[in-house]
């Protein structure tokens, strides 16, 4: 094959799944490494992003940006961007996956996958993103490929536009239906999630292409192309990283200054599903009849059995994984409340509790 410098390059690995590795240096330097051997598939395609950038996307691309600098990472950073056939992050299925992932050192790479979602895509949908039924029935579905998403995801950060809201619960569930597991869930109170949405509403309430325009000076084409998206949401975040407003720092701290004023903070969540959150040294329910009402509150009140039944009911009912757990452990906690205590030392045991859940590894 001759690799040509106007193309990107993929290879296909153990799984049959096409990962994107970057120019034709990218590839020689993986050839050279024993990464990849003469006899792995490899294939090369132009990608255009219409006016985003002047040429195809390349490895040289992305480093070179103004406000990299500002950046400074402590893991790899995902920048993201999913369409899918509806809205319902919990019901509707992906069709399409676009990621860049940048290391500490700034190397970076990217992967974009149409999605068979095994259902009908509506025609609403089709008319924001283009992809059609008969664009996906031929490609492999998301549990075909979700090992090697979790590999390209593994140990990283996430940046997104109103990724907290929809990207992320939506990619969840789509893993949840899988047998292949994703590190994140399992560390994700510890890792950072940059919402460039929130970022830049705290400045000035835009959607993504007036956010492209005003901060880069010219249209966000192509809009609801996933990598178009993905694109446009990290040139967008480098672009308000370069400002005075936002204090420059690690991910953890832009994060604290994005959600900072937020009702229902990622970062005060129990639970990734935000049923619960930490409210100082009690946790409160975010949702139903007990609605902003702290456990410790409602236990001074006489109602430590109501409430252990309704987690108990929470505990068995559809609900995430992760929120199951947590109000598994509530009831535990519960049960071990001495009924004999007095307010004071009952919360001081619960605030125990609550800070253990809090840190627990400690």
């Amino acid at each position: 094959m001759s690799l040509g410098s106007d193309m990107i390059y993929e290879y296909q690995t153990a799984d049959g799944d096409w990962e994107q590795v970057g120019t034709k240096l990218d590839l020689a330097e993986k050839l050279d490494a024993g990464d990849l051997t003469p006899e792995t598939q490899v294939r090369a395609q132009p990608i255009r992003l219409g006016d985003i950038v002047s040429a195809p996307l390349t490895a040289e691309k992305i480093p070179t940006l103004e406000g990299m600098d500002q950046l400074k990472l402590e893991r790899p950073l995902i920048v993201f961007d999913l369409e899918a056939t509806g809205t319902d992050r919990f019901k509707d299925r992906i069709v399409e996956l676009a990621a860049i992932r940048i290391e500490p050192n700034g190397k970076f790479k990217s992967k974009r996958r149409l999605v068979n979602p095994t259902i009908p895509i509506p025609a609403d949908s089709t008319a924001i993103h283009g992809i059609r039924d008969e664009d996906v029935r031929d490609e492999p579905t998301f549990e075909d490929m979700a090992k090697s998403i979790a590999n390209f995801f593994s140990g990283a950060d996430l940046c997104g536009y109103n990724l907290n809201y929809y990207d992320i619960p939506l990619l969840v569930k789509e893993f949840q239906r899988t047998n292949v597991h994703w590190d994140w869930l399992d560390d994700w109170r510890n890792r950072s999630v940059i919402d460039v949405f929130h970022l830049y509403q705290k400045a000035k309430p835009r959607s993504l292409s007036i956010a492209f325009q005003d901060l880069c000076g010219r249209p966000l084409t192509d809009a609801h192309s996933a990598l178009t998206d993905v694109l446009g949401t990290f040139w967008v975040f480098l672009a308000l990283m370069k400002g005075d407003q936002i204090p420059g720092g690690t991910l953890k701290e832009v994060e604290a200054w994005t959600e900072e004023g937020r009702e229902n903070r990622r970062i005060d969540g129990v639970d990734f599903d935000g049923k619960f959150r930490f409210n100082g040294k009690d946790i409160q329910f975010t949702f139903g009849k007990y609605r902003n009402q702290s456990i410790l509150s409602l236990i001074n009140a006489g109602r430590a059995k109501e409430i252990s039944g309704f987690l108990g009911w929470m505990r068995d009912n559809n609900f995430s994984k992760d929120t199951k757990t947590v109000a598994s452990e509530l009831v535990t906690n519960l049960s071990s409340l001495s009924s004999n205590e007095n307010d004071e030392e009952t919360a001081e045991r619960w605030a125990s509790m609550v800070e253990s859940m809090k840190n627990p590894s400690t």
